[in-house]
């Protein structure tokens, strides 16, 4: 404030004097440059501020729109990675089992043979129930279907635990494991039937039955197609209705 008043007083006493010269105005006009010229600069330094942030903010917007629209393709990618990454470490522990399941050690066998069921959710199924063929009449073999048939049991009675976990656990493992095995329908409907009550095990139930290989659930069309109707009867079954009936569109495919 205190130099713009000096330069205010100073161009007053210029227009004071009576015969201004050249030089005079020429003064006045320098004065006013040099007085104008914070101004300016302030002026120019607000907008360009305003400038930048308006390209911050269209910058921001578009990056949003953008991340949107990518969102759904690095999640793909994320989900895909961790997928292989699973694969890599399953081929790394059967690798691990596949000594003893070779053994001519039999308590060793038996005891790889639980232990891989629950290591390898997708393929430890597919490989006691190789060996349960290759040796089919021998004790070895009659242990393999056992441990299958008790594998399978425990998991869908967990799908009907009371706790979320469980539930989520025994679902993928069944899914994983079982998606291709015929056996799974008739004891899961079985095991279902006894909650009828319960919304979750209904519709538990109703997402692997969907998630199934659709010959296996075709197998058992009939059955199938009861209990997803009997499911979806009552009131605030929206959500198992569509269950239902994505599952009973799969019994026609």
């Amino acid at each position: 404030m205190s130099d713009v008043k000096s330069l205010e007083e100073r161009i007053e006493a210029l227009e004071r004097k009576k015969e201004r010269s050249w030089l005079d105005k020429r003064e006045v006009l320098d004065v006013l440059v040099k007085a104008m010229l914070p101004i300016t600069i302030a002026f120019t330094g607000h907008h360009f501020a305003q400038v930048m942030n308006r390209a911050h903010v269209v910058a921001a917007e578009r990056l949003k729109e953008r991340d949107v629209a990518s969102a759904r393709e690095m999640k793909e990618h994320d989900v895909a990675v961790s997928m292989q990454n699973t694969r890599a470490q399953q081929t790394n522990v059967v690798n691990t089992f596949m000594e003893a399941l070779l053994s001519e050690n039999t308590r060793r066998r038996q005891q790889a043979i639980k232990a891989v069921l629950i290591a390898l959710p997708q393929d430890g199924p597919n490989l006691v129930d190789a060996i349960r063929e290759t040796e089919a009449g021998s004790p070895i073999a009659q242990y393999a279907a056992d441990a299958l048939t008790e594998r399978r049991d425990d998991l869908i009675h967990g799908l009907f635990s009371e706790s979320a976990d469980v539930r989520i656990d025994a679902s993928n493992g069944l899914v994983q494991g079982w998606r291709s095995r015929a056996d799974i329908v008739p004891v899961l409907l079985d095991s279902a039937d006894q909650h009828v009550n319960d919304v979750h095990a209904l519709q538990n139930t109703l997402g692997v039955l969907d998630a199934l290989d659709p010959d296996v659930i075709r197998a058992d069309a009939d059955a199938v197609r009861g209990f997803a109707e009997r499911a979806s009867a009552g009131a605030n079954r929206v959500e198992i209705g569509k269950l239902s009936r994505r599952v009973i569109g799969k019994l026609s495919g």
